[in-house]
Order: C-alpha cells, then sequence, then structure tokens
C-alpha cells in the first residue's frame, strides 16, 4: 500500500504501478489533476514540500501499458544545500555531479535563407561537487533512477524518478 500522509515523498514507490492508482494515491494526498494527455499526466499543488522545498507541480509519464515510467517533480527554486543534505541522507551520495565547463558554439548560413543564420551550440560538463552549482545529479538505485536538472540563471529545479530500462 502507498503511504498516505501529507508529506508524501516516496515517489520511487509510484514507479511501476498502474497510473490510475498513482493517480488516485496522488488525489488522496490533495493534488489537483489538471492536465491529462496520451503521454503526460500532470498533477498540479502549491502547498507541498519535498525535502523542505515548495514545490508547485508533479509529472506522471506512463509507458506504452499505462504503467508509471517516471515521475518529475517541479521546482520553481533551486535546489539549495539543506535540501541535498537530507536528500543524500536517504538515497546517499550522487553517482555523478555534472557542472557547466563552458560552450562551443558554430553558426552557418542556411543555403535557402542568406539572411538566416543557424546556430547549433554545444555545452561542456565537468564532473564537480555541489558547491560548484551543478546543472545534473545523477543516482543509481535499485530498479530506478533520480536525476536532478537546476537551471540556475531561470530558478527552477526538476527532480525525476525513473525506471531504469532494461
Amino acid at each position: 500500500m502507498f503511504v498516505q500522509s501529507m508529506d508524501f515523498k516516496e515517489f520511487e514507490s509510484l514507479l511501476g504501478k498502474d497510473v490510475s492508482s498513482a493517480n488516485q494515491v496522488l488525489l488522496a494526498e490533495g493534488f489537483e489533476c489538471k492536465k491529462k494527455s496520451r503521454d503526460l499526466y500532470s498533477v498540479f499543488d502549491r502547498d507541498k514540500w519535498f525535502y523542505g522545498m515548495p514545490y508547485n507541480m508533479i509529472s506522471i509519464t506512463p509507458d506504452e501499458n499505462k504503467m508509471v515510467k517516471g515521475v518529475i517533480i517541479h521546482f520553481n527554486s533551486i535546489i539549495d544545500h539543506s535540501f541535498y543534505d537530507a536528500f543524500v541522507l536517504d538515497y546517499g551520495n550522487p553517482e555523478t555531479i555534472q557542472v557547466f565547463d563552458g560552450y562551443d558554439s558554430i553558426g552557418e548560413w542556411t543555403k535557402d535563407d542568406p539572411n538566416h543564420k543557424v546556430r547549433k551550440t554545444t555545452y561542456k560538463l565537468k564532473e564537480g561537487k555541489f558547491e560548484d552549482d551543478p546543472l545534473f545529479m545523477f543516482w543509481n538505485k535499485n530498479g530506478y533512477q533520480v536525476k536532478t536538472l537546476t537551471k540556475h540563471k531561470q530558478n527552477i529545479s526538476l527532480i525525476s524518478f525513473s525506471i531504469v530500462p532494461k
């Protein structure tokens, strides 16, 4: 059975479950389902907390059999050190912390429209530590993976729990 508390934080327990069961759990937790589509179920709430950080949206991604293959928590702030420390207590240290290390940008004129310029940008990443303002962090757990994406300039963070493909 799923955890039935107002501070639900075991999102990995939804992985592999039927989407309708996961939806029922989230509705029981006080979320309101705002959008349903074939590939994405979004559940919004403004008063939820995850490891001390408020979040405003959860996305559930089903597979072709309508089983939950991913859960994404959307934050309107950057993952801070107190969140990271508490998260590490439960999930351990991340396997990797990737930080921005510059980018390469190449621009070319298109053949069809000489007034339109196309630019390809490749971002460089390197291994770092939390104090280096990571872009990505990854945890490989038993049967699932946890990933964070932190967009510092946009002041948003995402944490995803997903089933590891076989």
